[in-house]
């Protein structure tokens, strides 16, 4: 009568990723998500009262020709409609990202934190045409509602790299700090080099959620030798 249930479910080399696309059409083409582990589900079939426990013994995330993996088991938890992130820890070449927080499903709020060392590559995974590589110290938190989600936090670039695949340079050897900010991402002093000439990058990226809603950036940059426009040296 009351609908209890014990279920068990254990997953080998399952891609998430065409499931991911079917809600998120913009996912990269080139992102790919493998996870071997077990799911528990208990309780009342009731939404309000069930609880379940996921613990992933594997994940492969291929970002293009960059892949992270976990270096110890994730353990996610449902207890009331919260999900709880108790243990995630994410590694890769030059990655060591730790997530932690909750999320609440039946109040529509997010809290996650993210603490770690993470290296530009993984920018190609979710920005096809952006190429990354260098290093970012990250202090970041996630939070508000699921709707609108307000990322406050900072981020310490060094010898980092980003090319757009529609300009003819990259910015090179970054160096600097990202703050993250209720509605943006500021640029504190950003340093670089842009066709051998050094560059200096400010201003602000609105953000509404996670989606860039404007952009405010200045950049000063000197003696540059640039290929712009086609057919040209500037």
């Amino acid at each position: 009568a009351p609908h209890d249930a014990d279920l068990s479910l254990r997953v080998a080399n399952w891609s998430l990723d065409p499931y991911i696309r079917m809600f998120v059409p913009e996912w990269s083409p080139y992102t790919r998500a493998v996870v071997s582990g077990s799911l528990d589900v208990f309780g009342e079939l009731n939404w309000q009262r069930l609880g379940a426990k996921a613990t992933i013994d594997r994940v492969d995330l291929g970002l293009l020709d960059y892949d992270v993996t976990n270096d110890a088991p994730i353990r996610i938890v449902l207890d009331r409609q919260v999900v709880g992130i108790d243990q995630l820890r994410l590694a890769g070449e030059g990655t060591a990202l730790e997530l932690s927080g909750a999320v609440d499903l039946a109040n529509n709020d997010v809290s996650v934190g993210v603490v770690g060392d993470a290296n530009l590559s993984i920018l190609q995974g979710f920005l096809q045409d952006l190429r990354g590589a260098g290093a970012a110290a990250v202090e970041a938190e996630i939070t508000g509602s699921m709707q609108r989600p307000v990322l406050t936090g900072q981020a310490s670039i060094w010898n980092g790299r980003i090319r757009h695949f529609s300009l003819p340079h990259g910015l090179e050897a970054i160096n600097g700090r990202l703050v993250f900010e209720p509605g943006g991402v500021r640029f504190d002093d950003l340093r670089a080099m842009m066709g051998s000439g050094p560059v200096v990058v400010g201003g602000r990226v609105g953000l509404d959620g996670f989606e860039i809603d404007e952009l405010g950036i200045t950049a000063v940059g000197e003696q540059m030798q640039l290929r712009f426009p086609d057919g040209f040296r500037s």
